[in-house]
């Protein structure tokens, strides 16, 4: 059981970082668009 909320625990922090990545990329796009 606790494997399984372990591999779920990991799954939603590597999503959150790959949300948190393209926040960042669009942020970046967004910059560069507007210079």
């Amino acid at each position: 059981m606790m494997i399984l909320v372990d591999r779920l625990m990991t799954a939603a922090h590597l999503d959150r970082l790959r949300i948190l990545g393209l926040c960042a990329h669009a942020e970046l796009t967004v910059r560069e668009l507007a210079e």
